[in-house]
């Protein structure tokens, strides 16, 4: 990494439980997994965070982000396309902030507890009714 100029901007932190105030001091959240994702808790985390969010354009990422509406994809094993909304990101921070808080929304009303909780109860309701 040093040979790129990232030792001090890319750290590798291995398991960590204090998620939710890692994300909160991130400008950008990448999820570039290159195999399919079959639910994409980090990008949810990220977005009930108020993070932007990139992510590999597989899996249920496609499922949950809008291209330019709460999230961005990429497709998997393409960097240039990746920096290329990086530096989109960074050098457009009013459209990040919008990116954002169009996330937070959309995850929250549909992964807040309450609203699984009611969803649950509605299930089970209409299934053993």
């Amino acid at each position: 990494m040093a040979e790129l100029g990232l030792k001090n901007r890319v750290k590798f932190l291995g398991f960590r439980s204090d998620i939710p105030q890692l994300m909160a001091i991130c400008d950008l959240v990448a999820h570039t997994s290159n195999a399919p994702e079959p639910f994409g808790r980090v990008i949810v985390e990220a977005m009930l965070c108020g993070r932007p969010i990139v992510a590999a354009q597989s899996g249920w990422a496609i499922e949950l982000i809008e291209p330019g509406i709460n999230g961005f994809l990429v497709p998997p094993g393409k960097p240039d396309q990746l920096a290329e909304v990086i530096n989109t990101c960074h050098n457009q921070p009013e459209y990040n902030i919008a990116i954002a808080q169009s996330a937070y929304y959309m995850a929250s009303r549909r992964f807040h507890q309450t609203n699984i909780d009611r969803q649950i109860a509605e299930l089970l309701s209409s299934t053993f009714s």
